[in-house]
């Protein structure tokens, strides 16, 4: 009796061990989420904002200044993630490439190229036209070479979000 009472345990906590293992997997795994939008976060397109008492973690840079504009009273800082490093820089001091010929902020990931078929325009979409930041000039118009697009400082990207 003794015996399957100590079996049934430890089938018990195997199973559980199991269970954690697999969610634990699974939320490791599982795509960081934008906070305003619901879509993932692509890895070189983060814009971080640092409300009052929390902050939210954008998809891209115009996704995350849309918020910025719409609750301007609870937005304490900005930061945009370097499309090349990864590593995050005030927004203020981002350089920006708007339009261009990739989509970081596709419903369907892997990053989608466009390809242009029609004169016909999506009438509305937050995250677009891409807006891509870098930490450096340089860097931006690099990126701007080789995907086309328009150069812009930070009140320029600001202008043309509240634009849109």
């Amino acid at each position: 009796m003794f015996r399957r009472y100590v079996i049934g345990i430890l089938l018990v906590l195997l199973i559980a061990g199991g269970f954690f293992a697999i969610v634990r997997h699974v939320a490791r795994n599982a795509p960081v989420l934008c906070e305003v939008c619901c879509r993932p976060v692509h890895a070189g397109m983060g814009y971080h904002l640092v409300v009052a008492g929390a902050s939210k973690t954008a998809c891209c840079p115009r996704c995350g200044m849309h918020f910025q504009m719409h609750q301007p009273r609870k937005v304490r800082a900005a930061f945009a993630r370097d499309f090349y490093s990864g590593s995050e820089i005030p927004a203020e001091k981002a350089f920006y490439v708007e339009g261009g010929n990739e989509e970081y902020c596709a419903h369907v990931q892997p990053v989608e190229r466009k390809e242009i078929q029609s004169d016909a325009e999506l009438a509305y979409d937050r995250c677009t036209p891409p807006l891509v930041a870098f930490a450096k000039e340089a860097d931006a118009e690099k990126y701007r070479t080789e995907h086309g697009g328009h150069l812009l400082a930070y009140a320029e990207a600001l202008e043309s979000v509240r634009r849109r």
